[in-house]
């Protein structure tokens, strides 16, 4: 690796940007550093099995969604039957990316978006903050949605079998009727989360 660093010092020193590019390649080691230190090895990982299957991390660059299975949302956090496949975690910017499977009358319990999020409803429908009729949004599929940070969703229920795909930048603030914080769900809480029932 040094070698290779200091060959590639030199090749970009005679094309004068030697800044730019020491700075670009530190940042892509400082990072990894950075994911390997605070998500440690994979769990896969842990099983030794094949590369293929090691690639399928969520703290990778590539998912084969077909070949994660659904698993059931944390309770407490929901009500139903939803299940979920988290697809990434990013440590460095504190985001995550999960598909959300959701079944007929099944809710997410109220909670603060910390952070702004997107999604792309696949099927059905989702009632956000109460939906239309309570002056939040009916999203019906194909949608996409914009959550600003510090939207606050008393109601997030699916009345029809429903699917959706959301990254979340920044955690969720799960709270009770009162306002106070039952959980806060982040990248590092959906990584054990995942872990702990995949």
């Amino acid at each position: 690796m040094l070698e290779y660093v200091g060959q590639f010092y030199r090749l970009t020193r005679m094309a004068g940007r030697t800044t730019l590019a020491m700075g670009w390649l530190r940042a892509g080691i400082a990072r990894k550093r950075l994911v390997k230190a605070a998500v440690g090895p994979s769990r896969n990982l842990k099983r030794g099995i094949s590369m293929s299957e090691a690639a399928n991390s969520v703290t990778g660059d590539y998912i084969q969604m077909d070949q994660v299975d659904w698993v059931p949302f944390p309770e407490g956090l929901c009500k139903g039957d939803i299940k979920w496949k988290l697809l990434h975690v990013s440590p460095e910017q504190g985001a995550w990316t999960a598909i959300f499977d959701c079944k007929a009358g099944s809710s997410f319990a109220k909670h603060i978006h910390m952070g702004p999020g997107e999604y792309f409803l696949t099927k059905g429908r989702m009632h956000v903050r109460g939906g239309s009729v309570e002056g939040g949004a009916t999203a019906v599929a194909p949608g996409y949605g914009y959550e600003a940070c510090n939207a606050q969703h008393d109601h997030t229920e699916f009345d029809v079998d429903s699917e959706f795909y959301m990254t979340f930048l920044g955690p969720l603030n799960f709270i009770d009727d009162d306002g106070n914080t039952i959980a806060l769900v982040g990248w590092r809480q959906v990584y054990e989360a995942w872990n702990a029932g995949a």
